[in-house]
């Protein structure tokens, strides 16, 4: 019932993923993944029965509570969750922020999404708070108290890929701004493999080829049945069927990655809105040669480039990278 990451990325793990180019990075929302773990495990039925039997002998035993809210909350339960919640949410434990951004998922889901907002306000503690506070305000269309929550989120954790993604989507909805692709590199960077990769992609293509016809933005009713960042990447990405990709090679990416970053990164005058790992990495990767391979990790999977070819041509280029990873601060 562990809510972290189960590996928090570092430098040493991007490395390696670079060498070998299969490694898996497990990102997951805390939500979902413990309904995941429930359902490989146990029946909803049977995980009730146990958290009760356990509660029932020890009413402190805030695991066990922590498990009945969250059984009745996949099951749709959300008032019964919310009840759980608020008797426990004050209680100081190691689960009292899961208990937060329940009692707030469970709100939202019961149309209380003022309440969810003012409740996170109330308990901004630690990463996860401040995003689920960014996306319910990005949600609702309070751009700028999400800009300056999923910032924060950032600063305490930057390897949630999901703040990246909700960054990118503040940016792009709040005022078009053009460091909106910043964020979305950073994203497909340090979470490859992931089932929202391949939209991101095209997200961050639409943008990057000022395509911006081949985005739909959800508005009123589309906008509130839309329930994590994901959701709004994949409706954004949902106007065409076509081929997104039809005649789009790494060197064209690369070439117009490398234009974008050198006429926009360096100066705009809205770098406020970004978080300094994103100047930190992006400023020192200019001033490299590796932008090619720096683009190429970022789509084999996507544009399906020969990579034993690409690498045969280029035997020495991802181990020069890793090297120089390790070697910047970033």
């Amino acid at each position: 019932m562990n809510r972290s990451l189960p590996n928090k990325l570092k430098n040493q793990s991007i490395l390696k993923t670079l060498m070998l180019l299969f490694i898996l990075f497990f990102v997951f929302n805390p939500i979902h993944s413990q309904k995941s773990a429930i359902n490989d495990t146990l029946s909803l039925e049977q995980a009730i029965k146990y958290y009760q039997s356990v509660h029932k002998r020890n009413k402190e035993a805030l695991f066990a509570s922590y498990g009945m809210a969250y059984c009745y909350y996949i099951s749709g339960k959300f008032n019964k969750t919310i009840v759980m919640c608020r008797r426990n949410i004050d209680k100081p434990s190691e689960y009292q922020t899961d208990f937060v951004i329940l009692y707030a998922n469970s709100l939202e889901a019961t149309g209380q999404t003022d309440k969810a907002i003012s409740l996170l306000e109330r308990h901004l503690n630690d990463y996860l708070t401040y995003y689920y506070h960014a996306f319910y305000c990005f949600k609702y269309n309070y751009f700028n108290q999400a800009l300056k929550s999923i910032q924060k989120s950032i600063d305490l954790e930057r390897n949630y890929p999901q703040s990246h993604l909700l960054l990118a989507c503040i940016l792009y909805e709040k005022d078009n701004n053009i460091l909106d692709l910043i964020p979305l590199y950073y994203a497909l960077f340090i979470a490859p493999k992931t089932d929202w990769y391949k939209n991101t992609f095209i997200f961050m293509i639409a943008l990057l080829k000022g395509n911006q016809d081949e985005i739909k933005i959800p508005i009123k009713g589309d906008r509130y049945n839309l329930h994590t960042i994901e959701d709004f990447i994949t409706f954004y990405t949902s106007k065409s069927s076509v081929n997104h990709f039809e005649g789009f090679s790494v060197k064209d990416f690369t070439m117009l990655s490398d234009a974008y970053l050198k006429t926009n990164f360096n100066v705009s005058s809205q770098q406020e809105t970004i978080n300094n790992c994103y100047k930190n990495f992006f400023s020192q990767l200019q001033k490299t040669t590796f932008m090619e391979t720096f683009c190429f990790y970022l789509s084999k999977d996507v544009l399906h480039e020969n990579i034993q070819m690409w690498m045969k041509q280029h035997p020495d280029k991802f181990d020069q990278f890793g090297a120089w990873l390790e070697s910047i601060e970033w």
